[in-house]
């Protein structure tokens, strides 16, 4: 596929490609062909187990009251990773990665990934539990912040909601 480029003052910028792929036949170049119909299923298998995987984790909140988050966080952090990569199937992953660091979502997606690796970090390798339980509020808080940069002016309203508070 090839770049068009234009030209404008003094600056260049890049342009839509020149060819656009037929629908959601092929995405991106690093994934098979998938029909639009197996991207669907793919995309509501993946979402549908990352989901009942978080809600499972429901029940694991038990041991993570009196001690013991491993259960839960694994749950809850495999479960994210499940629903946030959900949407590969839909945009391809090379999409989803430049959405995710595009700038008004860059800080958001960065602390969200360092929380989720932060999180498994503290449950296979360090085992500390407090600092597990840390992780788990910290990835909650950036997934929420990170889900409020999809919506218009989510970002904004929250910061003035807390500044008011203030």
């Amino acid at each position: 596929m090839t770049s068009s480029i234009s030209s404008l003052g003094s600056g260049v910028l890049w342009s839509a490609p020149a060819e656009e792929p037929k629908g959601l036949a092929r995405v991106c170049s690093c994934c098979p062909a998938l029909t639009a119909r197996q991207r669907m299923i793919g995309f509501l298998v993946c979402f549908g187990l990352g989901s009942i995987m978080t809600l499972s984790a429901l029940s694991s909140f038990g041991s993570l009251l009196i001690g013991n988050p491993a259960p839960f966080a694994f749950k809850y952090t495999a479960g994210n990773l499940l629903s946030i990569g959900s949407s590969s199937f839909l945009v391809g992953p090379a999409k989803q990665l430049r959405d995710m660091l595009a700038p008004e979502r860059f800080t958001a997606s960065v602390v969200y990934a360092l929380t989720l690796f932060g999180t498994l970090t503290s449950i296979f390798y360090l085992r500390i539990q407090i600092l597990t339980f840390l992780f788990i509020l910290m990835q909650m808080a950036a997934l929420t912040w990170y889900m409020l940069s999809y919506v218009p002016y989510g970002q904004q309203c929250v910061r003035r909601l807390v500044k008011r508070m203030n």
